[in-house]
């Protein structure tokens, strides 16, 4: 019996209301039904007026009732409406979600709200919401349908674009290095985004627990004064925060941090200051490592014995100024570097056209090439030598000239090509030997001497041990010399043809600065004939004495 009181029809309630009235009213048949059809005329009316969409339908779908809004939103006609069933509207899948709610509907639920996508005329897809009410007969079963829905694509396109703002925030915000930051004017964080983990350590929601523990806690001792004045200055001068400052991550280590705000405002009275900051840890290495670069290279720079000269191209090309100027070329050109930065290269040394230098420029500065400048003699007003040229192009378009003074070694190869022409052109035969006895020079006298060429007596037997007629004196020369002493006298020496040789020789060593012995150097004088003539004196000399001898025998 229970049951059966809360069964109860659509209509059963205003049926028995409307007897009731026909009792009271004493109306005629006629006046009740003509009442009755304005009744059903007005409601008729406020249905068709709704901008909800009113549909009445049976179990399965076929449509029993539509009003006219729900015509007009989905392009039918109320005759083709009542032959068909509602389903086909609903995108197929939606289609399963929308049986099930209908399907809980019950005595003890009998409304149901949801939302679902529907194929709108033009073939899009737009988004409805309805309220679904079931009537039931006396046993319990669905008798009906009543159904009011309204478009709410609007709303949901909305929503859409909000949820997809909202990712497209989160996804930005997570991906982004920068950390976006809320505080007050005492540094209490109240807002901070997620990917301060990432970069701190911390999350975001223990970063807002913590106060300003985890913000001016944790900033570098030597950096804290210098960040408090810059936030306080924001917030009482209106100066922009822009600082770097080393803060302790959770895990210990020390980062870098740049960090930024333009201004405070106000909220319900107190102050607010908007901030993002940035882990700059990686380009605070780099610069330091760069600062470290360039210090090593500039000691590099300014102890090259060499010169080194920057400079940069000025009128296209035509001239080139100093930017740089080692110190180096300031010993080579006896003059300060604040004499001539900023100066034009024909301006401090007006030969270096003529001297064929600022063509190389020219080239170099073109092309990107670089360029080997021979020796070359330089000469102006002011100085004058010999000078090598290496050039060569920078990234940044400046020329770089690395250059050697040379006029010593010049002396030195002019000293000893008069030298050695003096050695090749002496009547003594001149050899020179390693300290192993590796013969590697010998003069035109000593070729002509002995009839050995250079590359007969290149070699670890070569000369002086084989042009001794007597070997044991040969080692005995060689042992004496390597031990630092001279040896002179007469020796018998052979030629490659085996011809005896009386010589007259002068060994000695070659010394280095801590006196060890680095070669050995032997003049050879050939006394053959002098000997010869020597020995025929000393015959004639005794044969002139036995004549005499003999010629007092006679008186």
């Amino acid at each position: 019996m229970a049951k059966q009181a809360k069964i109860q029809s659509r209509d059963s309630g205003e049926t028995a209301d409307f007897r009731s009235q026909i009792v009271k009213s004493q109306k005629s048949p006629e006046q009740i039904i003509e009442e009755l059809r304005k009744r059903e005329e007005h409601y008729r009316r406020v249905i068709e007026d709704q901008t909800e969409f009113i549909v009445r339908w049976l179990p399965g779908g076929r449509r029993t009732f539509v009003n006219e809004s729900y015509c007009r939103y989905f392009g039918v006609t109320e005759e083709d409406v009542l032959k068909s069933d509602f389903f086909p509207l609903i995108l197929e899948d939606d289609r399963e979600g929308v049986r099930r709610r209908l399907e809980a509907l019950s005595l003890d639920n009998q409304v149901s709200t949801g939302e679902h996508r529907v194929i709108l005329p033009d073939g899009s897809i737009g988004w409805n919401q309805w309220t679904d009410r079931a009537f039931f007969d006396e046993k319990g079963e669905v008798i009906e349908y009543q159904s009011v829905g309204r478009d709410i694509t609007s709303r949901k396109q909305a929503e859409e674009a909000l949820r997809a703002s909202e990712e497209k925030y989160r996804t930005l915000v997570s991906r982004t290095p920068v950390v976006l930051w809320t505080s007050d004017q005492y540094g209490q964080t109240s807002f901070i985004s997620s990917n301060v983990e990432e970069v701190y350590g911390y999350t975001s929601e223990e970063t807002l627990k913590a106060g300003d523990r985890l913000w001016f806690g944790r900033i570098h001792a030597e950096d804290i004064v210098r960040v408090k004045a810059a936030y306080l200055a924001l917030i009482k001068e209106g100066e922009p925060f822009d600082v770097e400052y080393r803060i302790q991550r959770r895990d210990g280590e020390w980062i870098w941090l740049h960090d930024r705000a333009e201004r405070s405002y106000e909220v319900e009275g107190d102050l607010r200051v908007d901030g993002v900051f940035l882990d700059v840890t990686d380009r605070k290495k780099a610069e330091k490592a760069l600062q470290e670069s360039e210090a090593r290279y500039r000691e590099l720079f300014d102890h090259m014995s060499s010169g080194v000269a920057v400079y940069e191209a000025v009128d296209d090309g035509k001239d080139f100024i100093f930017k740089d100027f080692n110190q180096g070329g300031q010993r080579i050109e006896n003059i300060g570097k604040e004499e001539l930065m900023g100066k034009r290269v024909t301006e401090v040394f007006s030969g270096v056209k003529e001297f064929g230098l600022l063509d190389v420029f020219v080239r170099v500065w073109r092309a990107g090439q670089p360029e080997h400048y021979p020796v070359t003699f330089y000469e102006d007003e002011r100085v004058s030598g010999w000078r090598e040229n290496y050039v060569y192009r920078l990234a940044s378009g400046e020329i770089v000239a690395v250059y050697d003074d040379v006029t010593e070694r010049k002396q030195a190869e002019k000293e000893l090509q008069l030298f050695r022409e003096a050695v090749d052109s002496s009547s003594d035969a001149i050899g020179m030997s390693t300290p192993e006895g590796r013969h590697y020079y010998q003069n035109q006298a000593f070729t002509e001497l002995f009839g050995l060429t250079i590359e007969e007596t290149h070699g670890e037997k070569g000369p002086p041990s084989t042009i001794f007629a007597d070997e044991k004196i040969g080692r005995e020369v060689f042992e004496t010399i390597m031990r630092g002493d001279s040896w002179t006298g007469e020796v018998e020496m052979v030629s490659k043809s085996g011809n005896k040789i009386d010589a007259f020789l002068r060994a000695y060593a070659i010394k280095d600065s801590q006196g060890k012995v680095i070669g050995l150097v032997g003049m050879f004088t050939d006394i053959t004939e002098q000997k010869r003539v020597r020995e025929e004196i000393s015959e004639l000399s005794h044969f002139y004495e036995y004549l005499s001898r003999g010629s007092q025998g006679f008186y």
